[in-house]
């Protein structure tokens, strides 16, 4: 099972995703800032993050946040999880240095457990 950083600032969705991984064996930390993000991984080091594109009411975005967390955990998979569906975002979100790019609509919790069984780690 991964030890997973979930960074999403929609309190409820990222609830929704944080009960349904760890009911399949996920550690699961939730946060909604990358200041909190920031500070979570001096403790917890995850092998896999979704981060949110887009964090509202923020200085650093979602995008902002995956160089920082790519040199902090160089190992370490991340998919950026938005609700931006076009190439631009996601051509933008692979140049920050994300692995993948993932679209929050169409990856609902029983989809995004079957993505994560498939990653190869």
């Amino acid at each position: 099972m991964q030890k997973i950083l979930l960074l999403e600032d929609e309190k409820t969705m990222g609830k929704l995703y944080k009960k349904n991984l760890e009911e399949v064996g996920h550690e699961v930390r939730l946060v909604h800032t990358v200041a909190s993000a920031k500070r979570l991984i001096k403790t917890f080091q995850p092998t896999l993050a979704f981060i949110d594109q887009g964090i509202k009411g923020q200085a650093l975005s979602g995008l902002d946040f995956v160089p920082i967390l790519r040199k902090l955990l160089p190992q370490i998979k991340i998919v950026i999880f938005s609700n931006y569906s076009d190439f631009y975002s996601k051509e933008k979100a692979i140049n920050a240095g994300a692995d993948d790019y993932l679209v929050k609509l169409n990856n609902p919790p029983n989809v995004l457990i079957v993505y994560i069984k498939n990653l190869k780690m």
